[in-house]
């Protein structure tokens, strides 16, 4: 294995770089992403693979995405070729943008790139892109990725916690499991998720609105020990509160 990574970043290109033409991309393998081991995807249906996972930390409404595959000469065969796209409000509930192909680079620096698609001014904090297939290379990896950013819509999507939430998590911190108790001020399915500190979904489950007060034990006993992020959603409302797991 030569280099596996999990990036959480909004500013795209992955690694930082600097050139006389901002669209044209060296051939540094160390200026790139490249996964060498599939993982379990955050997105339930995706199974086990090559992916990397944006968390913007707010909502924005997104527009063209243009990719950048792998320059670097030696792995040009481990460029993305087949891709699917995926996006959320929540981490918990994907949209799929669709499938895409992505040319193989050349591994030069006159390499530009290619504009894939566009998400039409849809909403997102993750986006989320998964290898299908490659150019024959066992590893999987692109080089930069650049989403045009409309505007951010946090104030669209978030209500405040106190508006709809009442929670109470114990104990926090906890060595093997707690328990959340949760009222709902507001309408609608509440769901939860917990992920880990590198965004990947470990736990989830929805309740019923009928049912005022909530009370579930979250079994974390075969969890690393860790900080790890409860995150509620009803309809537009989201809140999110620190678990910290102990020895």
């Amino acid at each position: 294995m030569k280099k596996s990574l999990f990036v959480l970043a909004f500013v795209l290109p992955l690694i930082g770089i600097s050139q006389c033409y901002p669209d044209r991309h060296n051939t540094s393998w160390n200026e790139a992403w490249i996964s060498c081991e599939k993982r379990e995807s955050p997105n339930s249906q995706r199974g086990n693979g090559h992916w990397i996972l944006y968390d913007f930390s707010h909502t924005y409404r997104l527009g063209n995405a243009k990719f950048w595959n792998l320059n670097a000469p030696e792995y040009l065969e481990s460029g993305f070729k087949g891709f699917y796209i995926d996006y959320s409000l929540d981490g918990m509930n994907w949209k799929n943008l669709g499938q895409f192909t992505l040319a193989q680079a050349i591994g030069e620096s006159l390499y530009e790139g290619e504009d894939i698609t566009s998400f039409g001014g849809d909403t997102a904090r993750f986006v989320l892109f998964t290898a299908i297939d490659t150019y024959g290379g066992a590893c999987a990896g692109i080089s930069e990725v650049k989403i045009d950013v409309m505007e951010v819509v946090d104030r669209l999507q978030i209500y405040e916690e106190e508006e709809c939430f009442e929670v109470s998590i114990y104990p926090n911190p906890h060595s093997s499991d707690f328990t959340l108790s949760l009222k709902t001020l507001c309408k609608g399915t509440v769901d939860y998720g917990l992920y880990d500190h590198t965004g990947k979904l470990m736990r989830k489950e929805s309740f019923s609105s009928d049912e005022v007060l909530k009370i579930r034990r979250i079994d974390t006993g075969d969890l690393p020990v860790g900080l790890y992020h409860l995150v509620l959603t009803q309809n537009k409302a989201v809140a999110r509160y620190p678990v910290m797991k102990i020895q």
